[in-house]
């Protein structure tokens, strides 16, 4: 219960209380909801009851996995799991499969219609929900103080390197111990600690799902932290939550990266293995020269103490009106709006003529 369909599912909820909704989960969750079914592929009967679902229902949702529609006047609206930066064309492709593609604005179109196969008539532009939060004064003190951070905070979220379970990343023998980019060792990811005691700083680092951080885990820091999917839900917290309350965003190839702009907060973009990515896998158009206008480059771990230094504790932001550029060129809607306007779509498709 995450993600863009979140917001959505929530919405309708308050306001829109005559629709049912149905949560679909692959995965067994430690929160219950009367809404949520849970189904296992290995189970018969529940995957013949998650099929009949899904072929009856008004609408389907998603913002990951994809579904076609089955009937007229049945749509299929994939919300997105973030904008497009990285070639997925012939690995990832929900255009031929769904009704709606939903995209945060039209610079992505032509990337859309590419790598998403996807047609310009499928195309919407209705915000992704996730980013609601970001406008929304939640209260995270406690959780805070639960995770250990006592202070101002820095969010890391990188993109996959060292994945559990399939390779269409760019693989570096650089991160095969510690999965993190910058740092290649413990000795590195101490030191770090240690120049952010000094600054009263915290980093709170969310990997990827995908990526492998069982060497990170088991080393215990004071201004370092590990979170994850499994424990915000166990919190009852969202991450977009707790980007709101960052002083900055680290990250690389992620699509946080559009969603961050709306904060007008500095970023830094670990760039230490760009060259195998471009080599390998790719962007789907021109990153780096976006990201030098925008962000702070990082290819050494020096220059990440000089981005906290300089940006952040002498304040010496000179990205902001590059930022603000960017961030009208790749979102469309700025309001905190878009679980409401998603709603409203969905009720517009599916009404009854």
């Amino acid at each position: 219960m995450a993600d863009n369909a979140y917001p959505v599912y929530l919405y309708f909820k308050e306001h829109k209380p005559e629709y049912k909704l149905l949560w679909m989960n692959s995965r067994k969750s430690s929160v219950s909801s009367p809404n949520q079914l849970y189904y296992n592929s290995q189970n018969t009967w529940q995957q013949i009851r998650f099929f009949f679902l899904i072929r009856t229902c008004g609408a389907i949702v998603t913002c990951d996995r994809f579904f076609k529609s089955h009937y007229d006047g049945q749509i299929s609206l994939y919300l997105a799991h973030g904008s497009k930066t990285k070639k997925t064309r012939g690995i990832y492709e929900p255009g031929p499969v769904v009704d709606f593609v939903n995209l945060q604005s039209h610079f992505f179109d032509s990337v859309a219609e590419y790598d998403y196969r996807a047609r310009k008539e499928q195309l919407v532009y209705l915000g992704y929900p996730r980013c609601d939060w970001l406008y929304k004064n939640v209260d995270l003190s406690d959780f805070l103080k639960r995770v250990g951070v006592t202070g101002k905070y820095i969010i890391w979220l990188p993109t996959f390197r060292k994945n559990k379970a399939f390779k269409l990343d760019a693989h570096s023998e650089l991160f095969d111990n510690m999965g993190i980019p910058l740092i290649y060792n413990e000795e590195m990811l101490r030191s770090l600690n240690d120049f952010l005691v000094g600054r009263d700083y915290h980093i709170v680092y969310k990997p990827h799902p995908a990526q492998d951080v069982r060497t990170l885990t088991e080393i215990r820091l004071s201004n370092i932290h590990i979170i994850n999917d499994e424990y915000l839900h166990e919190q009852g917290v969202q991450l977009y939550q707790m980007i709101a309350k960052s002083s900055a965003l680290i990250t690389d190839y992620s699509s946080v990266y559009f969603d961050y702009l709306l904060l007008d907060k500095p970023i830094a973009t670990t760039l230490d293995d760009v060259e195998t990515w471009k080599s390998a896998r790719g962007f789907a158009f021109d990153l780096e020269s976006m990201y030098a206008s925008t962000n702070e480059s990082l290819y050494t771990l020096d220059d990440l103490y000089s981005f906290i230094d300089d940006v952040l504790v002498e304040g010496k932001d000179t990205r902001g009106e590059e930022r603000r550029k960017i961030r009208d060129l790749t979102n469309m809607h700025t309001d905190g709006n878009s679980a409401q306007r998603v709603a409203e779509f969905i009720i517009s498709k599916t009404a009854r003529k």
